[in-house]
């Protein structure tokens, strides 16, 4: 059966294109989206969350993102740390930090609240999250150093997890640019190859 899926990056895009977003079969999106909201419509398959350090404590701490549109219409949340991940390669909070609130892991507070406006809540597995790292061609000595993005765990998940070979895949908001620890030039090369083998339309 053929599927029509959007995966929609948190970067800017050139045209309102809601109406092909909103037709879709799966919509994918990732933390909190800013620079495309009123241009890529809201609904919302799955969300992807970056469960850690100060991103997560933000939006924790945000009473508007609770409320927001993607939010609301989000029916499935993945986080792309589990507990086991953070405890291996997220790099602890020093204790100064701690004391003003800094945490590396706030998985359990995350569940509960995305438990708390009705989310299916599920993790990747600490397999699937290393499984991923070394997709990129990053080794263990790299692995607190570049940490891949949510964009790129997410746009793996469809391909492994929901897309096939009848799929229309299409992508759009993703710059690969951002946090300087983000693997973003092996996550682009990842991507260029992956047009190969699936059916991507790149928009604009």
């Amino acid at each position: 059966m053929s599927k029509n899926i959007f995966i929609v990056g948190n970067g800017p895009v050139s045209e309102n294109i809601s109406a092909h977003v909103d037709a879709a079969d799966y919509v994918v999106r990732f933390n909190e989206p800013k620079a495309s909201v009123g241009m890529t419509g809201v609904k919302t398959s799955i969300l992807f969350i970056n469960n850690s350090d100060k991103p997560m404590q933000n939006r924790l701490e945000n009473e508007a993102y609770w409320k927001s549109d993607i939010v609301n219409a989000a029916e499935k949340i993945v986080f792309v740390y589990n507990r086991a991940v953070i405890k291996k390669y997220v790099k602890p909070i020093n204790w100064h930090r701690q004391l003003r609130g800094r945490r590396a892991d706030w998985t359990r507070d995350a569940f509960e609240a995305y438990s708390n406006v009705g989310k299916y809540v599920r993790a990747l597995s600490l397999q699937e999250y290393e499984d991923g790292y070394r997709e990129l061609g990053l080794s263990d000595k790299d692995a607190m150093k570049k940490f891949p993005s949510t964009g790129y765990y997410g746009i793996r998940y469809v391909l492994r997890e929901i897309a096939n070979d009848k799929s229309q895949i299409s992508i759009c908001g993703f710059s690969f640019e951002g946090w300087a620890k983000h693997s973003w030039s092996e996550e682009r090369h990842w991507l260029e190859k992956q047009k190969n083998a699936y059916n991507f339309k790149i928009w604009p």
